[in-house]
């Protein structure tokens, strides 16, 4: 590819002055500094599912210490139904926040509306089957919504019902074995839904009971130490189970206790500040426990939110709620923010949304890459993790693959591709596996597609593209389909191309799909939250670089031209975020030999903005969106710099 180089150096581009963001030194700092912090929590690391290792770093410069910005309090959009004795749950990805049941001005409630996080708007869903208070909802690992117990009237339920996303229907599953209302509940990293606490008879329950729903089955684990009812819980990043507060009718506790899933044991730990019952409890930033709201014997609704640090074993005081109230609900959103939803105080039933957390959206660094690279591909696995693949360094196509575990800052190396390349594009497919598609090894464009298992921790070879390509852009579409699109078409001169290519991983065949409207390599693509397929800048015949932007629908076979971005970009690269936004960053163009630009498009509004820029400007870089129960960040990585091939990590959290 030595007349693609020669191509760009002779566009006559003006360097541009950069910034460094951190030397050698800091960096490594920073990388054992959080890795430090975090070797208590190592051994329960492969008991915990992606979400809650995710979660262990929200509220930090993931891999670099606390963040450079404030967590604060602000105001949501307002329920539609102000309501009491309610329970929340969110989406896996964090982007929905469920509101259940409830007492209302209406009186008892079936009722359920869902937040949309990034379009800050609420819709009400299909109602749950039975109208109830005092109930408690969790989360499955596969996204249902659970609803389970509560009361209306005197009577508890034992009553758990199902609520599927993907259908917007509820189904009964296996009632609990115990009757009760004033209940918690928490998803473990197990998978199973806990159930813990209550009142039944006016008697406070010490029940845990665990829902498995591979099997639909309950099974009873070890009691709480302390029966309670109106308590809260909450699971936690070192992958145990938090009760907190609560009452038994009488007395009013600040009493926290943990459930080790390992040993099936309870264990008391460090007391809240303030007893309170009616409370609610979700984890948020930094993987923190907190505490919101309630009431005791001496104060009739509290503001107060209290956090728990489970690495130091302490509680720490939290700025309040704008809005103090009892019988609220809590739930994690994106970014780790905690949601404080509805309650009553003197106001009574209330539809306040307030949220805590990240008030302004920040870059931060991350732990370096072991091998500098320019033009390598990533992209993030279901498990979690990110890949690096290829790209080049001294002039040689590289095989390396590197893997980031963004819960541990760590990177480690994997079985190297079987073909060396760069210029190549990687989509994770939906089967899981790690698709390394075309690029240039040296000497010529490839066609050659490699699969890597992480199941079997081994690559193998699938059929081959139609053509061969380099510096193109691929993206996994919501019909299973793996598209690739665009590139250099030639080993010459890059010579762009319209053609897109779709992949079949069943049937293990590509064929030709409708063509782009405008030839283009060197280009960024992203699968959007909307299923359209993103083609994003580049450059076109006679080296124009392009600022359109045009997006393919899989449904009709068309593409069709969206919003520009704000400057023309080739080099560049793109990654989908947990907030649904497409998010494109560095590059280079005729003005600027290294771009440092970061620009978001929201598929709702079809508006591209500007946001803060990357620490460090550079071009044929690599991005990938690590989103795991709604912690999503935008990592890039490597790429051609002032210096090169760098091994630079930076983290932009929306």
């Amino acid at each position: 590819m030595p007349a693609i180089q020669r191509r760009r150096g002779a566009m006559r581009m003006r360097p541009l002055m950069t910034r460094r963001f951190c030397g050698r030194l800091v960096k490594s700092f920073q990388g054992h500094r959080v890795k430090d912090g975090i070797v208590g929590a190592q051994k329960f690391i492969p008991q915990l599912s992606p979400a809650v290792r995710m979660l262990l770093c929200a509220g930090f410069l993931v891999m670099g210490g606390k963040a450079s910005r404030a967590d604060t309090w602000s105001t949501a959009s307002t329920m539609p139904t102000p309501r009491s004795a309610l329970a929340a749950a969110s989406s896996t990805d964090g982007s929905k926040i469920y509101a259940l049941g409830g007492d209302s001005f209406s009186g008892v409630s079936n009722i359920v509306e869902v937040y949309n996080v990034p379009a800050r708007a609420w819709s009400s869903v299909a109602r749950m089957p039975t109208a109830r208070e005092d109930l408690a909802a969790a989360t499955g690992r596969d996204g249902t919504i659970y609803a389970l117990g509560g009361k209306n009237g005197a009577t508890a339920f034992d009553t758990v019902e199902a609520y599927n996303p993907s259908t917007g229907a509820w189904s009964s599953v296996a009632p609990m074995p115990t009757a009760r209302s004033g209940l918690a509940a928490a998803t473990g990293p197990d998978g199973r839904v806990y159930a813990l606490g209550g009142v039944n008879s006016d008697r406070s329950l010490d029940t845990v009971e665990a829902y498995d729903p591979s099997t639909n089955t309950w099974t009873g684990v070890a009691p709480m130490p302390t029966p309670r009812r109106y308590l809260a819980a909450a699971s936690g990043a070192d992958g145990k189970i938090y009760a907190l507060g609560g009452s038994n009718g009488t007395d009013v506790f600040n009493t926290v206790e943990v459930y080790d899933l390992l040993t099936d044991t309870w264990a008391a730990i460090a007391s809240m500040p303030t007893a309170r019952t009616k409370l609610a409890a979700a984890m948020g930033p930094g993987g923190a426990i907190f505490a919101l709201g309630g009431n005791n014997r001496a104060i009739a609704f509290l503001d107060t939110v209290e956090a728990y640090d489970p690495s130091t074993g302490n509680w720490n005081p939290v700025a309040p709620m704008p809005t103090a109230r009892f019988a609220l609900a809590a739930a994690t959103g994106s970014l780790g923010r905690v949601y404080a939803l509805g309650g009553s105080n003197s106001a009574s039933f209330l539809n306040t949304v307030e949220l805590y957390g990240p008030s302004s959206a920040t870059w931060s660094t991350g732990h370096p890459m072991d091998v500098g690279r320019e033009a390598p591909a990533a992209t993030a696995g279901l498990d979690g993790k990110i890949y690096v693949i290829g790209g080049q360094r001294d002039g040689l196509a590289q095989s390396i693959v590197e893997v980031l575990e963004p819960s541990l800052g760590e990177w480690s190396s994997i079985a190297p591709m079987p073909t060396a390349r760069w210029g190549l594009a990687a989509v994770t497919g939906p089967d899981g596996r790690i698709y390394a598609i075309g690029g240039f090894n040296g000497e010529e464009n490839l066609d050659a597609v490699e699969v890597y298992d992480p199941s079997t921790l081994q690559w193998s070879s699938v059929a081959r593209m139609l053509s061969e390509y380099s510096f193109l852009a691929a993206a996994t579409g919501r019909d299973g389909r793996i598209y690739a699109f665009g590139g250099c078409g030639s080993v010459t001169s890059c010579d762009p191309d319209y053609l897109v290519q779709a992949y079949d991983p069943v049937a293990d065949r590509w064929v030709r799909v409708r063509d782009m409207g405008t030839a283009r390599a060197f280009l960024a693509g992203a699968a959007g939250s909307d299923g359209r397929i993103y083609a994003i800048g580049g450059m076109t015949f006679f080296e124009e670089i392009l600022a359109s932007v045009e997006a393919y629908d899989p449904l009709s076979d068309t593409w069709s031209d969206v919003a520009t971005l704000p400057m023309p970009r080739m080099g560049l690269a793109a990654a989908v975020g947990a907030d649904g936004a497409i998010y494109a960053m560095g590059g280079n163009n005729r003005t600027s030999t290294f771009l440092d630009t970061a620009d978001v498009y929201n598929p709702s509004t079809g508006i591209w903005s500007s946001i803060a820029p990357m620490p460090t400007a550079r071009r044929d870089l690599a991005a990938a969106a690590s989103v795991t129960f709604g912690i999503g960040r935008i990592f890039t990585l490597g790429g051609h710099g002032v210096e090169f091939p760098l091994t630079t990590v930076e983290i932009y959290s929306p």
